[in-house]
């Protein structure tokens, strides 16, 4: 669903409408509603990415809350590693394996060698480096001590999935 298309000139005013009816006295319920109409819209272009989101999202959280428990320097970096080495993995295989195993090909043949390789029929999640680099972001900003994570886990997903924003 793009900005300037009718399901979304009927989605927004709709999302907004329940949004508001909801009240902003029940921020909670307001809050799994966006998450949502979030997960509905980022699922509205390929339902199938949705999955790589929630999985982003679960495993940034724990690793931020891991991060902020950890007693250790040292665990505090690993589970910080293990964050941004698989968040920019996803990214990574999703938006270069096909560039590099060509490419790798590509100068394999210079020599003279040829190499029958396969590349994947992938297409690019929709906001990947997006939301890939927000939840780096919230990790690095837990690592340096800026700000403590938060314990509500709906609020974390809304954060990183919020539809205007994702895009």
């Amino acid at each position: 669903m793009v900005f300037n298309s009718i399901p979304f000139g009927v989605f927004l005013p709709v999302t907004f409408l329940i949004y508001w009816l909801i009240g902003a006295k029940n921020t909670k319920a307001q809050n799994v509603f966006l998450l949502l109409a979030s997960y509905f819209f980022y699922g509205w272009w390929d339902w199938r990415f949705l999955s790589l989101l929630v999985f982003s999202s679960l495993l940034s959280y724990v690793l931020g809350l891991s991060i902020h428990q950890a007693k250790s320097p040292v665990a505090r970096k690993i589970f910080l590693f293990i964050g941004v080495f698989i968040s920019l993995g996803l990214l990574g295989f999703f938006k270069y394996y096909n560039f590099f195993i060509q490419s790798f090909a590509d100068a394999f043949s210079i020599f003279g060698g040829h190499l029958n390789v396969e590349t994947l029929k992938l297409i690019l999640p929709l906001g990947i480096s997006f939301y890939t680099f927000k939840l780096i972001s919230y990790l690095l900003d837990i690592y340096r001590g800026k700000m403590e994570p938060t314990k509500e886990w709906v609020n974390y997903f809304v954060y990183i999935s919020f539809f205007p924003q994702i895009a």
